[in-house]
């Protein structure tokens, strides 16, 4: 199947938030949903039970430094990184095959075999390929024609699921 696309901003964001609560470190995702809402809840009930002094406010003022910077700053610095980059705004055509993905753009072209991605994530809206734990490949699903997004999710749970040594060698050759 061939597809042609563009990545929005919004399909950016959208990689950048299912990357963050699904596709990064165990300790990331750990920092970003413990972090703000202990500070917040510490903060809260010291305010309530105790007298509202300096700790209350310590743990409020902290509280919200970390929800800022991991709910608010985040997809500020996406839809930024998105504007600035420009690669990230040209048309794509990706060539999807038993072989692998041919991608190509105006800067360049790869033919990309199967054993270089590691795994998967998928939302309503896209599909994210890893390459490593920090590194993937974008493709909105509004780029596939009827069905081709069923086709394609049961080409990679063929393809990227649990192998064996046996079938990473193969995949390599």
């Amino acid at each position: 199947m061939k597809i042609s696309y563009r990545i929005t901003a919004e399909t950016y964001v959208e990689a950048q938030k299912l990357h963050a609560a699904k596709g990064a470190p165990i300790s990331q995702r750990i920092l970003k949903f413990v972090f703000p809402p202990f500070f917040l809840l510490i903060g809260a009930i010291t305010a309530v039970w105790g007298s509202f002094g300096p700790n209350s406010w310590g743990m409020l003022v902290l509280g919200t430094f970390w929800a800022v910077l991991f709910w608010v700053y985040p997809p500020w610095q996406w839809k930024r990184t998105y504007a600035k980059e420009r690669r990230l705004h040209e048309e794509y055509t990706a060539d999807i095959s038993e072989a692998g993905i041919r991608l190509e753009g105006l800067m360049g072209d790869g033919n990309m075999r199967w054993g270089l991605y590691t795994r998967f994530l998928e939302s309503d809206k896209l599909f994210l390929l890893y390459q490593s734990p920090q590194l993937f490949n974008m493709f909105p699903k509004s780029a596939f024609g009827p069905g081709e997004a069923d086709q394609f999710r049961e080409l990679l749970k063929r393809k990227l699921l649990p192998r064996n040594s046996s079938e990473t060698a193969q995949l390599l050759t």
